[in-house]
């Protein structure tokens, strides 16, 4: 496309505009900020970068030699604006991003190594998965600037592990012993395998088409109540959850709350008879959801999301994968181990004496006299 001649009496400012082009050259460009007042001052429209920049500070005639200043001002017309900012000072190219933006993800998510896992971002969204111990990894996702260490279940130091880390152009694969985790697609979808056959353990769950993703921040107060959603299996066995005052062993079709009450204890740890443990790394109150087409966890007040997945062939070797990430609890006490004589309530001190002597009296061993 032929360049639109310079008006009569410009030859001042066009050989201004080769000064100002040779600056460039020296000091690298700064998006055209010096025609901007030149344009204000001839009457001209505003060009492209005057809009974005506002006033134009490393380009005012204060900073610039006063001979360019004025031979833009000559020079510089409405129909010439845009042109002589994309001209004189092309705009520097954007830094590269720091890190691989995966195929189907968008332009604004990226992957990087970290901590022998990997970091996914999307717009505001974080995602970090490293390896938490043997044949584990924590995963944790957080709407805000930073992740935060908080005093959660896992131990603070985990027991050493080594992963690798795969990237491709699709996807990107964390391999920790006996687990293999992935990341793939638009939201950056986690799927859990079992590394020698490739056995598909647990998988997000994202239904674009219902409009929810698998992983859903709802601010609330300060904080976010969380929501994870994993597909379900009919045949799964999920054993755990604490001590619960129901008659089912197997927790799969359960809806339980994730908090405590007289005679029941809440602890947010699973066991799958595919061969997986899960912890939902969160203390605070919340509500597992374990039914025939979902999978949900959702946690009430909380900053970020927070959980560990582990693989291993048989419940006794889950648990003590488990143990050595949350700490192995101390020794069982032999008087432990004896008779707990128990009731709802003793009215007064001389009713407990009386029990207490009974059961010397017929020559029962007691350990504990609950009160």
């Amino acid at each position: 496309m032929a360049r639109p001649a310079a008006p009569a009496g410009a030859a001042v400012g066009i050989a201004s505009v080769e000064n100002q082009r040779q600056h460039c050259r020296a000091t690298g460009p700064v998006r055209s900020r010096a025609v901007l007042p030149a344009s204000r001052a001839s009457g001209g429209r505003p060009c492209r970068d005057e809009r974005a920049n506002g006033n134009g500070i490393a380009g005012t005639p204060a900073n610039r030699p006063r001979a360019v200043a004025a031979g833009i001002a000559g020079v510089c017309r409405r129909r010439f604006d845009l042109w002589r900012c994309v001209e004189i000072c092309p705009p520097r190219a954007a830094d590269p991003p720091h890190g691989v933006r995966l195929r189907g993800g968008e332009m604004n998510s990226f992957v990087t190594e970290h901590d022998n896992g990997f970091h996914w971002q999307r717009a505001n969204e974080q995602v970090r998965v490293v390896p938490w111990g043997k044949n584990g990894v924590r995963v944790r996702v957080t709407k805000e600037a930073a992740f935060r260490d908080l005093p959660q279940g896992l131990l603070p130091t985990p027991p050493p592990a080594t992963g690798q880390v795969t990237l491709t152009d699709n996807d990107v694969t964390l391999v920790n012993g006996t687990l293999t985790v992935n990341l793939a697609g638009r939201f950056g979808q986690l799927t859990f395998r079992r590394t020698r056959d490739g056995k598909e353990l647990l998988k997000e769950r994202h239904k674009t088409t219902a409009e929810y993703l698998a992983r859903t921040f709802i601010p609330e107060g300060g904080t976010w109540k969380i929501e994870q959603r994993f597909f379900a299996d009919d045949a799964e066995k999920l054993y755990g959850l604490g001590q619960r005052q129901h008659c089912y062993l197997n927790q799969k079709g359960c809806v339980l709350d994730l908090m405590h009450r007289n005679t029941e204890v809440s602890i947010p740890f699973l066991v799958s008879n595919k061969g997986y443990g899960f912890l939902w790394n969160h203390p605070g109150l919340g509500r597992v959801e374990l039914g025939r087409n979902d999978t949900r966890w959702v946690a009430e007040a909380a900053h970020q999301l927070d959980y560990y997945v582990v693989a291993e062939d048989t419940p006794a070797e889950i648990l003590r994968r488990y143990a050595e990430v949350t700490g192995f609890p101390s020794e069982f006490p032999e008087w432990a181990a004896g008779f707990w004589q128990c009731k709802l309530r003793y009215k007064t001190q001389k009713e407990l004496l009386e029990v207490a002597r009974e059961y010397h009296r017929r020559k029962l061993p007691v350990s504990v006299m609950v009160i």
